[in-house]
């Protein structure tokens, strides 16, 4: 909806963030494989517009990564939790909760 509505916006972190917490609906929603597409689109807009090790690119890595193993798809969310450990760890400090999960 934002999309056409706005279409300046596309390119924004804004955007990005919304896209974003569709995914999380989609996936809330039970319709994984539609989160999982939603999740790559923000994914790739994040790492478009912001920093490689900023927390926003990891909280999309992870939750990418999550809808992969509930599909079942463990050689594809491992790298994503991987780069979410990584990031994380290098912002948060390596005995953060997050790292727990």
């Amino acid at each position: 909806i934002r999309e056409s509505l706005c279409a300046t916006e596309v390119k924004s972190v804004d955007y990005a963030t919304t896209v974003n917490n569709l995914g999380r609906v989609f996936y809330m929603l039970g319709d994984q494989k539609t989160a999982m597409n939603t999740y790559v689109k923000a994914l790739i807009l994040r790492r478009e517009l912001l920093p490689p090790n900023n927390l926003d690119i990891a909280a999309t890595a992870y939750n990418l990564g999550q809808t992969y193993h509930q599909l079942g798809c463990l050689d594809e969310a491992m790298p994503l939790y991987m780069e979410f450990r990584s990031i994380v760890s290098e912002c948060l400090g390596a005995n953060h909760r997050d790292l727990a999960v």
